[in-house]
């Protein structure tokens, strides 16, 4: 078998902004919060474009509803850096797979 035949080119696209918005996860507990909220977010925006563009609706309503929380969390995150950074970075991330789990049952259901 061939690589071809065993993985499909838009599950490689997701896969690969999955593994992007995982590197802004991965930096939340840096010093640019801004930058590492845009690359969790960013990848997000595109699943759910093309979760839609796929006639997904309903995990695309769910990646939408997801990244809507972690942008309250990120907001909250920025305003208390020291306060309640790690509460906030757990919320994010939890947030974060439940938009992923959401988008791997859509693919496979596809």
């Amino acid at each position: 078998m061939t690589l071809g035949t065993l993985v499909q080119v838009p599950v490689l696209i997701i896969v690969g902004l999955y593994v992007l918005g995982a590197y802004g996860l991965a930096r939340l507990g840096g010093g640019d919060a801004w930058l590492a909220g845009a690359i969790v977010a960013v990848p997000q925006v595109v699943v759910a474009a093309l979760l839609l563009k796929w006639e997904r609706q309903l995990p695309a309503a769910i990646v939408g509803a997801v990244l809507v929380s972690q942008l309250l969390c990120m907001a909250r995150l920025l305003r208390e850096p020291d306060g309640a950074a790690r509460r906030y970075r757990i919320a994010i991330t939890a947030l974060y797979v439940v938009g992923a789990l959401a988008t791997g049952f859509a693919i496979v259901a596809g």
